[in-house]
């Protein structure tokens, strides 16, 4: 029989068009990811990370992935979403197959002692939300100011550079990775991430300058950069990150101000740039009046310069924290402080402010806990109004050309919590002004020494 070939040749070219999946690569790569292929890629972490020494590995390699196994949540199909191995003793480095786990919404692997690169097979788990790799024992939440806290919580070590393309994270709304040995800049691509509300890259190594990129993300609510080595002026597109609420980017190499355009940041609760090179006049845009969440407000120990503005604006704020300290500040001290009834700390410290101190209202303050205006050439009284209240703990006036002082003032002070008072370095007479007040002050540093009148002299009691 004679064989009709190029009838065979038809069929199998029909056969092949009909099930669309024999020979297309583009089309094969759409079969979804089962649940086997994320088995395989949790045992690849396992085996990378320790796993027969995890503090628990309960149901880890039994049969398929499910919520049996420790730190694991599955779907209704049996897709890994979640993934929680925070404080788990995990070693090792990450391996690049953790990108397999493409239904996964939520990773933490905090607390733990990882190293190595942050793979960049990451950028692949188009599902992620929540990337929570190195940072404080609790999770963060962009609705609060997420405290980089007193010490350093992190326990990994990550190293190199911020992959590229992490960029992909469509879904992704939060990235912690504080306190490990990160370098290189910001990658441009992650201004991709358009609905990230959270990013703290705060304690690494970081450099170069802010990218302009991420001025598109418009969901930013929460970023920081603190304790880095940032350099160069904050991009002008910054100011169309209109959800910002919480910004640290303090102990960087930062410089230049900020425009009015970042008014545009109306939900502004803090706003934090201490030891940076930023430089000339008070920040107008934080006493325009729009600014009606702002509570903290720090721009200590850097190069700002000029007289104070109007404070009274802030008043429709909420302020707890003003740092202002180590500048070229000149001028008067706004009145409008002693209105601030919220205020915890006050800190004026080392600049070049003149004239008096606002003489009332200082009562008002009931929940200060630090007032600083020392080194200064503030003249005058020291305020025998002073703010009493039972969380008052430091009263800094040192090193000004103060000319009197109410000892009353001093001596009636209640605060159980009061640790020092310091007055020295001014222009007090030690008869009139101070002895009466030692008497009464038993518990605390009370500092009076080099006064014009009497030199070195100093209690601690």
């Amino acid at each position: 029989m004679k064989t009709n070939w190029s009838k065979i040749v038809l069929s199998t070219v029909f056969l092949v068009w009909v099930s669309g999946f024999v020979l297309v690569p583009e089309i094969e790569a759409q079969i979804p990811i089962s649940s086997a292929e994320d088995r395989q890629a949790l045992m690849e972490l396992y085996r990378a990370t320790g796993g027969d020494n995890w503090n628990n590995n309960s149901g880890w390699g039994k049969r398929k992935p499910s919520n049996a196994w420790f730190g694991v949540q599955v779907d209704r199909k049996g897709r890994v979403v979640r993934l929680d191995l925070q404080d788990n003793n995990l070693t090792g480095s990450l391996p690049s197959s953790i990108g397999n786990l493409s239904e996964l919404r939520y990773l933490n692997l905090k607390q733990n002692q990882l190293t190595g690169n942050l793979p960049k097979e990451i950028g692949n788990m188009q599902s992620l939300e929540f990337l929570l790799l190195s940072g404080r024992t609790f999770d963060p939440h962009y609705t609060n100011d997420h405290h980089p806290g007193k010490e350093d919580e992190s326990t990994n070590e990550f190293t190199g550079e911020l992959p590229a393309e992490w960029g992909k994270l469509s879904r992704i709304q939060h990235i912690e990775l504080s306190h490990n040995r990160l370098s290189g800049s910001i990658p441009d691509t992650w201004g991709n991430m358009t609905l990230l509300r959270g990013l703290w890259l705060n304690g690494n190594g970081l450099t170069g300058q802010l990218p302009t990129a991420l001025g598109n993300l418009s969901n930013l609510r929460n970023l920081s950069l603190s304790h880095n080595n940032f350099s160069g002026e904050v991009p002008l597109e910054w100011s169309k990150m209109v959800q910002m609420r919480f910004l640290r980017l303090n102990n960087n190499s930062l410089k230049g101000n900020f425009s009015t355009s970042f008014a545009n940041w109306r939900y502004l609760n803090l706003f934090y740039l201490n030891k940076n090179n930023f430089s000339g006049e008070f920040p107008s845009f934080l006493v325009s009046g729009k600014l009606t969440n702002l509570a903290t407000i720090g721009l200590s120990h850097n190069k700002f310069s000029g007289p104070l503005p109007d404070f009274t604006p802030l008043l429709n704020a909420n302020i707890y924290v003003l740092e202002l300290d180590n500048n070229d500040f000149s001028g008067p001290i706004p009145p409008a402080i002693t209105r601030m009834q919220n205020a915890v700390i006050l800190a004026f410290g080392w600049n070049e402010f003149t004239g008096q101190l606002p003489q009332i209202g200082w009562s008002n303050l009931r929940h200060l806990r630090f007032l600083r205006v020392s080194d200064n050439k503030l003249t005058g009284p020291i305020p025998s109004e002073l703010p009493d209240n039972p969380k008052l703990k430091w009263l800094w006036f040192q090193n000004n050309e103060f000319t009197s002082a109410d000892p009353a003032a001093f001596a009636n002070l209640k605060s159980k919590e009061l640790k020092e008072i310091n007055i020295g370095g001014n222009c007090l007479s030690y008869e009139e002004h101070i002895a009466p007040a030692v008497a009464h002050l038993t518990d605390m540093n009370f500092l009076y020494g080099n006064q014009s009148e009497k030199k070195d002299l100093k209690i601690e009691r």
